[in-house]
């Protein structure tokens, strides 16, 4: 009986440690596993302060690897992924970094930083409508990231919508207003809305911290030519040039700003320069070709105007201008020639008709000349010259309703066009209408007084 009990007692005592064992390693394997995170915590800590001072120093392969150390000790450690990121797009992979912004974002939704970055990289790739989202989405959990405003008003002036970008880029001023860069870009959305003024201003900010820069002088130059004043635009050309005295744009736009002042020689000598820099820009040709027009060397603008159209073949208005010329000195074939060109290029041009019209009509086509003119009023209805000109062939061709009709058009336009009643007048005497006759060939001889 003893020994049973003792027995019992030994067995019960064993199992009973034996459980007591059992439950003790699960506590003890936790404990274990909980020490083990923290030490990965700490480790992964330690290899995230060093991938940032290895990203500040630009040591990016150093902090790459460090970022990653990080993240294989510590998979859901979002600012790792965001940081990662950054240096992916320091080092030129977009498309990585794009997927570490995003699990960045899976980790942390409310990252503002993340979706900032993350735009700044689809923009890098040119999918502005999905950076457009993310820069709205950083705004929104942020609103103080003048970045982001700055990233969204590229993106905005980059898919068209300049006063949007207008906007983005005045919030982002607010918020930092020492940022050069962004007075830059919002100069450059306004000129694109047509606020000349307002970019001038900013381009002026720019230069207080950036006086001898030339680019910028060339761009205020740019904005106060648009705004019509010429002579600032002058000064800040001449002293784009006197900075960069090989900046071939700037003597471009000079030469231009003096032809529209009809300072054709002086105009010249700076279109010249710029092509000296720069054979290949078809506008400084062209303008080149119409300053010497403006000084009747026409034999020098048709050269100029075919070198403009040999690096530019549609170039519309080159072909008009030379057509022009070529009708002036009595090549009506090759006159004929360009306006057709113009014309398939511009199919608008209402002058272009017009002139193709005289030029079919001085040829003996009288039926294509009339349809060029038909042409020229339906793009221009106001277009009175255009009606006179038809009313004289639509005479010359024997209809005579028809060319009353379009000459009452051009008195009716233009009260003081003296051959338009001159020619009323003399068609009403053919329509046997004396008093007609004699009532418009006076008042077109009381308008040539």
């Amino acid at each position: 009986m003893r020994k049973t009990t003792a027995f019992t007692l030994f067995t019960a005592l064993l199992f009973t440690g034996a459980a007591a064992c059992a439950q003790s390693k699960p506590g003890k394997a936790m404990a274990q596993d909980k020490k083990s995170q923290e030490i990965d915590f700490k480790y992964a800590q330690a290899f995230y302060q060093s991938g940032l001072k290895k990203t500040e120093r630009r040591d990016f392969k150093g902090a790459l690897r460090d970022f990653n150390r990080a993240i294989e000790r510590r998979p859901n450690y979002g600012r790792a992924y965001l940081n990662r990121g950054v240096v992916r797009s320091e080092t030129g992979d977009a498309e990585g970094a794009i997927a570490d912004y995003t699990k960045a974002i899976e980790l942390e939704p409310k990252s503002a930083q993340a979706f900032y970055y993350r735009g700044y990289a689809k923009s890098a790739l040119g999918d502005l409508a999905a950076a457009l989202a993310d820069y709205t989405a950083a705004l929104e959990l942020d609103p103080k990231i003048g970045r982001a405003y700055r990233g969204r008003g590229f993106a905005r002036m980059s898919t068209g919508d300049s006063a949007g970008a207008v906007d983005d880029f005045t919030k982002a001023i607010e918020l930092n207003p020492e940022d050069t860069k962004t007075y830059y870009l919002r100069a450059a959305a306004l000129l694109a809305v047509e606020k000349y003024d307002q970019a001038a201003l900013d381009y002026t900010h720019i230069l207080k911290s950036n006086p001898n820069d030339a680019k910028v002088y060339y761009n205020r130059g740019l904005a106060r030519s648009e705004s019509n004043d010429s002579a600032g635009a002058l000064a800040d050309l001449a002293k784009a040039i006197e900075l960069d005295p090989e900046y071939a744009r700037a003597y471009y736009l000079r030469g231009v700003t003096r032809f529209n002042g009809k300072d054709f020689t002086g105009a010249i000598e700076d279109i010249t320069r710029a092509l000296e820099l720069d054979e290949h820009n078809a506008h400084a040709w062209y303008f080149r070709a119409t300053a010497k027009a403006g000084l009747e060397d026409f034999w020098g603008a048709l050269a100029d105007y075919s070198k403009t159209l040999e690096l530019d073949a549609k170039y519309a208005q080159a072909y008009y201008n030379r057509a022009f010329i070529e009708a002036f000195q009595g090549d009506l074939k090759a006159a004929l020639r360009d306006y057709t060109k113009a014309i398939e290029f511009n199919p608008r041009d209402a002058l272009a008709y017009h002139n193709r019209g005289i030029a079919r009509e001085k040829s003996g086509d009288r039926a294509g000349a009339l349809a060029d003119y038909t042409s020229a009023v339906e793009i221009a209805p106001t277009y009175a010259i255009a009606y006179f000109y038809r009313g004289k062939a639509k005479a010359a061709g024997g209809d005579l309703a028809g060319a009353l009709l379009d000459y009452t058009k051009v008195i009716a336009m233009d009260p003081q066009y003296g051959p338009a009643y001159a020619a009323r007048g003399m068609l009403k005497e053919q329509m046997n209408d004396p008093a007609g006759a004699a009532q418009d060939l006076e008042k077109a001889e009381s308008l040539q007084r």
